[in-house]
């Protein structure tokens, strides 16, 4: 599915109507440079983590990437990476936070954050079996990724971080849609509140680690 060529600018007539009509996140999930500037992020959380040094030791820490293979989109295998450390020292694997990634989830953070909110909003392209069309998700993966951020994501410590930060207007039982609605009124709907959103979660659980 190609995505039509205004979304790869940041404004502009066709980006507006395009959200309008309730059809910019579905198509901007679809984007490569979406998925280009949330690889961005992980290397510049990565080379945060890896200059604290080893937790255990203190030792420095090299990189130990590993592939993976998300759905939701057919990233290069270059770009699926997540990041990891290894101590030089005793070993120990460390981490680092990821936008690209959610967690365990082997679908893309942006498939996920995207598919919740366009059911959300009830807009165009965000029944089940359109999602499952665009994604390959089913119904009740769908419920689980709900339930993550109506349960565990308001729980956590990264949003406990991230929670005062926000305004009343965001709350733990409209996530992550009201989250998303946040960032919208400061930037652009579609890429950047996307990324937006996904650097804040990731950065949060940087700074509760």
């Amino acid at each position: 599915m190609e995505p039509p060529s205004c979304l790869a600018t940041s404004g502009g007539s066709c980006l507006k109507s395009s959200f309008e009509a309730g059809t910019i996140y579905p198509d901007c999930s679809q984007n490569a440079t979406l998925y280009e500037g949330l690889r961005q992020i992980d290397e510049e959380l990565a080379a945060k983590v890896r200059s604290r040094g080893c937790g255990r030791c203190g030792a420095p820490l090299d990189k130990a990437e590993w592939q993976r293979k998300p759905r939701g989109y057919d990233i290069p295998d270059k770009a699926a990476v997540r990041m990891g450390l290894c101590c030089r020292r005793c070993r120990c694997r460390t981490l680092p936070p990821s936008a690209l990634f959610l967690g365990r989830k082997v679908y893309l953070g942006a498939v996920v954050l995207i598919s919740i909110v366009v059911r959300q909003r009830h807009v165009g392209g965000s029944s089940a079996a359109e999602l499952k069309r665009l994604f390959g998700v089913s119904r009740e993966t769908l419920r689980r990724w709900l339930s993550f951020f109506r349960r565990e994501l308001p729980a956590s410590p990264p949003w406990k971080v991230l929670r005062g930060r926000l305004s009343a207007a965001v709350r733990d039982d409209t996530l992550p849609d009201s989250f998303l609605a946040e960032l919208e009124r400061t930037r652009d709907p579609g890429i950047p509140a996307v990324t937006a959103c996904l650097r804040l979660l990731a950065t949060a659980a940087l700074q509760a680690s």
